[in-house]
């Protein structure tokens, strides 16, 4: 009940409820894929050995690699079957067969990788305007609650090694993050306890007078809301064309709705926006073409905006929230980047022509159509 008591996580990942100890674990799972065990019959026990302090101070993983990935691995009987697989028995029987192996690793690895991706997702929208004690504070709640729920009972649903990986994976994550946040606290760590993290009572800072005008956090948006966010969820499927060559860093509509609320904000009462209110951040994309979508994407929003607003905004602003966004944009110069937006459009466009009508991707057309500059 670990959730309940420090914090709820992990409400997305299949079959897992806060109140039980099996993660992952669906219906009749239990008999369904078998297990595995020791070759001398002895059954998986968790090791409540683990010192958590002693885990983050001197980075009690183990480093392995899964399907040609590096991994970090805490929980022993997991990697016992991932390093010694000769020495593990299916069902108290049989040995474990490379074909078995093999389902093991990529089911793990995969809850894994998306546990990787979905980090931050596990510390919440308001993790960045937190204090650094607050943070330490949740960082040592979300490595107490993963350890809790990390444990490999030898069971082989596909859904309970994939919660295992997705945990380890945040886990690892968690305790990294803690780290280097408290070297910053106390640098050295030594007597490193987390009996001494306690979110403690802080002053407000005084309030700062500006002369200059402050460029708004988030822009307003005018334009209706479903056509906005139906033409950002092109995100979801525009890498299955070579032309952008990356790969897909969101996977959901929640996310893609929480991208926008970092950007954007409800422009007047009434409006059609139900945007939620998520705090800025940081997405740290990786290597390939995302600003040629992301150019468009944009120069879009501000050019429906444009038409259907009271106040308006700058080209400039669009550009600013950009580049406070996605980290392929860290070394443009914002007056260079609002001189690209238009740059390559025509091009993008003509890509989207060509992905399968299903995708958000060519569902877009229908809105850019309504920019005439665009030529669709």
């Amino acid at each position: 009940m670990k959730s309940f008591e420090l914090g709820i996580f992990f409400l997305d990942l299949p079959g897992f409820h806060p109140v039980y100890d099996f993660p992952g674990i669906l219906g009749n799972d239990f008999d369904r894929f078998g297990f595995v065990s020791y070759r001398e019959h002895r059954i998986f026990k968790k090791d409540n050995s683990i010192d958590l302090n002693y885990l983050i101070r001197f980075w009690g993983f183990d480093s392995i690699e899964v399907r040609g990935k590096k991994v970090w691995i805490s929980e022993r009987n997991l990697y016992f079957v991932l390093t010694r697989p000769h020495e593990v028995r299916v069902n108290h029987g049989s040995d474990l067969s490379n074909e078995l192996l093999k389902q093991i690793e990529e089911r793990f690895l995969k809850g894994y990788e998306d546990g990787e991706v979905c980090f931050t997702k596990e510390l919440g929208v308001s993790f960045p305007g937190l204090s650094l004690e607050e943070k330490l504070r949740h960082l040592k709640n979300l490595i107490e609650v993963s350890d809790y729920y990390l444990f490999f009972d030898g069971y082989l649903a596909p859904t309970y090694l994939y919660s295992i990986g997705y945990i380890q994976a945040v886990l690892v994550l968690a305790c990294k993050e803690f780290r280097n946040l408290f070297m910053i606290k106390k640098p050295g760590i030594h007597n490193f306890s987390f009996k001494e993290i306690q979110v403690e009572e802080t002053t407000p800072a005084p309030e700062i007078q500006v002369d200059a005008p402050k460029v708004a956090d988030k822009i307003p948006l005018y334009h209706p809301f479903d056509e906005i966010s139906t033409l950002w969820m092109s995100l979801l499927d525009f890498h299955h064309a070579p032309y952008f060559q990356t790969s897909p860093y969101y996977h959901s509509k929640s996310q893609i709705i929480d991208l926008l609320g970092m950007m954007f904000q409800e422009g007047q009462k009434g409006s059609q926006a139900l945007l939620p209110d998520t705090v800025p951040a940081l997405a740290q994309v990786p290597p390939g073409n995302y600003k040629l979508i992301l150019n468009l994407l944009m120069h879009a929003t501000y050019k429906l905006n444009q038409a259907s607003g009271q106040g308006k905004v700058k080209l400039s602003t669009y550009a600013h929230v950009l580049k406070r966004t996605f980290s392929c944009y860290s070394s443009i110069a914002e007056d260079n980047l609002t001189k690209d937006f238009t740059r390559y459009i025509q091009d993008t466009c003509s890509v989207l022509k060509k992905m399968p009508e299903e995708t958000y991707a060519y569902k877009s057309l229908s809105i850019l159509k309504n920019i005439k500059e665009y030529k669709i």
